[in-house]
Parts: C-alpha cells; sequence; structure tokens
C-alpha cells in the first residue's frame, strides 16, 4: 500500500483519527462493503431525482465505502483535467480501496476523484466527481462546502456554494483593501504546487505569482491575485475561463483574481516559494 504523504494540516487526522470528525481517515473503518451497498443502491437513482439530502447520504456512503481502483487508474476527464478512476466493485472479490483511503494522495498529486457505477461506464458517465480543491475541503474542514470561513461570508452560502466552483465580479470602486502574502492556512504547500505547475504549463508563465488581497466589499473577503494583468492576454482569451480553472485545484468558494493593470507583479509573492516553505502549526 502506498505510504500517506506529510501534508498539512493533515498529519494528525492520517496518524490518528479526530472523534466526532465525519471524514477522519480512520483505518478501523476505511473499507466498508455495508456502505457499499449503500452507495450503490444511492447511484441508482435517477440524476434528475438527486437532492440535497441524496448529497448528504452519498457522502456519507462514499468516503468509506469499499471500492475498486480503475486499471488504467489516472484518466483524463471531460474537463481535461487528471481525476483517479474508482469504480462501484461488481463481484465480491476483489481489492479494495477507498476514497478515504487515497484522497491524501490525489491531494499531494494535484489528481481529482471520479466515481463510477460501473466498469464499462465511458469517462463521461462518472457519477461524481471530486476536484483535489473538494478533497482539501474533506480532509481539512470535514465538509466538501469550502472553508467555514468563506462560507459565513457568502451572500447564500447554501445556494452560491452548491451553484459552482466559480464566478465573474468586476470591482470598478477604489477602495481599502489589505495586501499580503497567503499563509499556509489559507495556500498549502500542495495548493500553492498544483498552482505553480498548472500557470507555468497553461498559462506559459515562468515564474507565477500571487498576492492575497483582503476586501471587505466583497465576498468572501479573502481573494488570491495571480500574477496576470487583463491586457496581457491575448484578446481572443476567455480570462474568466482561465482563472476559474485555477478553483479546480482550491476550496470550493474560493476567489481568483487578475491583478489591477497598476499593479507590479514584482511586488508579488512566487509561487515557487510558496510551494517550497516549511509548513506550520495548524489554524
Amino acid at each position: 500500500m502506498m505510504k500517506l504523504p506529510r501534508l498539512f494540516n493533515l498529519r494528525a487526522a492520517l496518524k490518528q483519527p479526530v472523534p466526532g470528525r465525519r471524514f477522519a481517515v480512520d483505518r478501523t473503518r476505511i473499507f466498508d462493503r455495508g456502505k457499499t451497498q449503500v452507495l450503490r443502491t444511492l447511484l441508482d437513482l435517477p440524476r434528475g431525482r438527486r437532492d440535497a439530502a441524496w448529497t448528504e447520504a452519498f457522502f456519507d456512503a462514499a468516503w468509506n465505502a469499499a471500492l475498486l481502483v480503475a486499471d488504467p487508474a489516472v484518466i483524463t476527464g471531460t474537463d481535461g483535467f487528471p481525476y483517479l478512476r474508482i469504480n462501484v466493485p461488481e463481484t465480491k472479490r476483489f481489492k479494495e480501496t477507498s476514497i478515504a483511503n487515497v484522497a491524501a494522495i490525489c491531494l499531494e498529486r494535484a489528481t481529482g476523484i471520479a466515481l463510477f457505477a460501473s466498469a464499462s461506464d465511458p469517462v463521461d458517465a462518472a457519477q461524481y466527481v471530486l476536484p483535489p480543491g473538494m478533497l482539501d475541503c474533506l480532509l481539512r474542514y470535514d465538509t466538501w462546502l469550502g472553508d467555514p470561513m468563506d462560507q459565513r461570508e457568502a451572500p447564500d452560502a447554501a445556494e452560491s456554494l452548491e451553484d459552482g466552483w466559480g464566478r465573474t465580479e468586476t470591482v470598478r470602486d477604489a477602495r481599502q483593501v489589505l495586501l499580503g502574502s497567503p499563509s499556509v492556512h489559507y495556500l498549502p504547500v500542495y495548493s500553492a504546487r498544483a498552482l505553480l505547475n498548472h500557470m507555468r504549463g497553461a498559462w506559459g508563465i515562468a515564474d507565477p505569482r500571487v498576492r492575497l488581497m483582503v476586501d471587505p466589499g466583497l465576498r468572501p473577503s479573502r481573494n488570491l491575485v495571480v500574477g496576470r494583468k487583463r491586457s496581457d492576454l491575448e484578446a481572443s482569451a476567455n480570462w474568466s475561463v482561465q482563472c476559474s480553472r485555477l478553483l479546480w485545484y482550491l476550496p470550493k468558494g474560493r476567489s481568483i483574481m487578475l491583478m489591477p493593470e497598476d499593479w507590479r507583479v514584482e511586488d508579488m509573492v512566487s509561487l515557487e516559494q510558496l510551494a517550497g516553505q516549511v509548513p506550520g502549526p495548524a489554524r
């Protein structure tokens, strides 16, 4: 079995389950075949009839259900991102895994998890996909809905965080904001590394940089500003889509912004530095 990586803010949870945590990595519950049967029943319900109660039941069953890693294990999803493909087993004898067992490894490798009802299902028939940002939420915040601070600041937490992983907002009025470097509590090492690799590859930036902007007039107030101006992008580029793709790596409810035209990229912090820094104490 692969050794779980040493991840900031997850070490204690991976070594010893925290009492009362719903999504703990508990070796005594990690391959539950009873949960597998519950999950199989849930997936039989047509997608159009799956409501909030279904989602609650899904995560309760899926986290520790005994599942099967596909061969090949990693696939490219319809969104172009990599996913570990996990199937609901169709036989009684199989090599067990579970989402709880592989979540930290996938997070470290910037890989999502895609769950399929059957090994024969095509790539576009995934029953549920868990991006790295969602895995981060489950392991750090014990929920799939995002950082509790971001949830509290959302205009309508239940609605805005369920609708999707990003929205476009344009700031037109000048106002005072706080600027700084994102801490490891806000942007852990593994998340900084994922953004670094994405922006180097997809954006073609050799030294991607970011800055944390806290603006009480925005919801959420904490915003990650990336070191690229709108004027730097080609006229044909859909900059909102490019930014929203970065949110795949971050907890639900987070915000990505392009840097203002009057900022200097030299004043921002390098993602390479954030990806290699020593983790600090847990929040």
